[in-house]
């Protein structure tokens, strides 16, 4: 579990990743599903954005595939995209 530093450092991380999505002209539903994406990345794995690695990135999507089994593509496409923000992993 995240401690507190951490999860605070999360929190940072997670209004910094609205920010920029909203500065990059994101519409809010967009920006809305993106954050969500995030939260549920994060809250899985249990780690701070910026301390994720990509090989947890391709766990933890392996995982949805697999373990939600029926899961609309587009929700797993969207965790992708949401956390391929070049914010993390591609700046």
């Amino acid at each position: 579990m995240m401690n507190n530093e951490q999860q605070q450092r999360s929190d940072y991380l997670y209004v910094q990743h609205v920010t920029h999505l909203t500065l990059q002209g994101k519409r809010p539903a967009t920006i809305d599903d993106y954050s969500r994406a995030l939260r549920r990345i994060t809250l899985h794995l249990d780690k701070s954005p910026d301390t994720l690695t990509t090989e947890d990135l391709k766990r933890y999507l392996a995982q949805r595939i697999t373990i939600i089994y029926g899961v609309p593509s587009e929700l797993i496409k969207m965790d992708y995209e949401s956390y391929g923000c070049p914010m993390f992993f591609f700046g």
